[in-house]
């Protein structure tokens, strides 16, 4: 609904002189309506668009880099050489680089931010064998570890015969976390749960291509 319009009292009519009694209760309704009506509109405006951690200063300039229509997003590349994910079986999730497939960012405003992660694997059987690969692959918010439950991706592969095969598959992760106002770590991880005769995982960077890994963070 739209907000309530001022209404200010006519306690004077044409030639009467106005006394401090009705100049005080105009004032009045005038301070009233502002205070009320005023901030009030204001303050749910703060509240609808940033939730409870924006403020106001009283100096009319901008406080947020990023607004509602231009939210905060950041993007990390890395196309510089092949990350090594291992063969062996993981007892649990591991990071799969802690440098290089890891990405540091500050959210503006607290709140949720989808991550994401697009990269492509590469795994390729040992010598004249046929491989087995069974695993995880995740996005882990490592500075609040607890900080909800991250989305994973598994997936299989199982091959016959004699030779020796190569599979790259394209993995796009994404998860939501709820973050606050504090530089915050978003790491990939994976798990190896059953590896047969696997010779090389990798998040493959192809020369040739644009293949690499992409994390970004965006809010929402």
């Amino acid at each position: 609904m739209p907000p309530n319009r001022l209404t200010i009292r006519k306690e004077y009519r044409d030639g009467q002189v106005l006394t401090e009694a009705i100049l005080d209760n105009m004032l009045a309704d005038i301070t009233s309506y502002n205070n009320a009506t005023n901030i009030n509109n204001l303050n749910q405006l703060l509240l609808d668009g940033w939730g409870t951690t924006n403020s106001i200063d009283n100096d009319g300039a901008q406080n947020k880099v990023n607004t509602l229509f231009e939210k905060q997003r950041a993007t990390q590349t890395y196309t510089a050489a092949v990350i090594d994910m291992a063969a062996a079986p993981d007892a649990d999730f591991v990071d799969v680089d802690a440098v290089n497939a890891s990405f540091t960012f500050t959210p503006e405003t607290a709140g949720n931010y989808r991550a994401y992660a697009a990269f492509t694997v590469r795994l390729q059987s040992t010598a004249g064998t046929a491989p087995v690969f069974f695993g995880y692959y995740r996005l882990r918010d490592i500075t609040t570890p607890v900080n909800g439950t991250p989305e994973s991706i598994g997936w299989n592969i199982a091959a016959v015969g004699g030779v020796q095969v190569e599979y790259t598959v394209p993995v796009l992760l994404t998860t939501v976390f709820n973050l606050t106002a504090v530089a915050t770590t978003i790491r990939l991880q994976k798990r190896n749960v059953t590896t047969t005769n696997i010779g090389t995982h990798q998040v493959y960077v192809n020369a040739i291509g644009p293949t690499g890994l992409v994390l970004a963070v965006e809010k929402i």
